[in-house]
């Protein structure tokens, strides 16, 4: 049989758990190290995907204003268009009634003046 253990002083025991202490210590500094790293990480990525959220939601609004005034400058250059051809169609129009009018009254009406004329120079 082995012979007993001598047992610990108190003193073995204060150095134990000063030992344990520093061990505890060294393990966990790491993991709280990768843990403050990884909230970190975490913290500016999430930062980082708002930054980008946001800069993408302002260029696609820009994109968006600009897509739209090209449409709207677009939609009044066609409403502009239409009003100008719907007036020049107009004045062209009554121009050409008058004058065909005109020629066609000035017509008729030497016909009829030269046929009474002839009719009545004949009688």
């Amino acid at each position: 049989m082995p012979p007993p253990r001598p047992p610990r002083c108190p003193t073995d025991a204060a150095t134990l758990a000063a030992t344990d202490t520093a061990t505890d210590t060294a393990t966990a500094a790491p993991a709280d190290a990768a843990a403050d790293a990884a909230t970190v990480t975490a913290t500016a990525t999430t930062a980082d995907t708002a930054a980008m959220a946001a800069a993408d939601a302002a260029a696609v609004t820009a994109t968006d204003a600009t897509a739209m005034a090209a449409t709207d400058t677009a939609a009044v250059a066609a409403a502009v268009a239409a009003a100008v051809a719907a007036a020049v169609t107009a004045a062209v129009t009554a121009a050409v009634t008058a004058a065909v009018t005109a020629a066609v009254t000035a017509t008729v009406t030497a016909t009829v003046t030269a046929t009474v004329t002839a009719t009545v120079t004949a009688t």
